[in-house]
């Protein structure tokens, strides 16, 4: 094939992929131009007349009972927490006081 018939060639694809570009252009352009309007539901409607921050508002609510259980279970855990704390306290004091008891224990004797 000589370079003219090559040339020829690309040149009839070119045309031919322009020209399928420029009809699809041109279909999706007619589809816009045929586009009926829609009817909306009632919900829909009364939604978008409340508008968008009162919508989301009403929708991320947390149920009043979901919030006193998780109230609950913190006032419970710190319960837990401060009842732990005194025990391992007063266990201490009174590890303390039996070793300083034994440690003057000779002191009795001379009594």
């Amino acid at each position: 094939m000589s370079n003219k018939q090559q040339e020829s060639i690309k040149m009839s694809i070119q045309t031919t992929m322009e020209s399928k570009k420029d009809m699809w252009i041109e279909q999706v352009l007619g589809a816009a131009d045929t586009k009926s309007q829609i009817e909306i539901s009632e919900n829909l409607k009364q939604r978008l007349e409340l508008g968008w921050n009162e919508t989301i508002f009403l929708q991320s609510r947390i149920p009043l009972k979901t919030i006193w259980l998780a109230a609950a279970s913190l006032l419970l855990l710190i319960t837990c927490n401060f009842t732990a704390v005194k025990y391992a306290t007063e266990k201490k004091d009174k590890q303390e006081t039996n070793s300083t008891t034994e440690y003057f224990s000779y002191l009795e004797q001379v009594v």
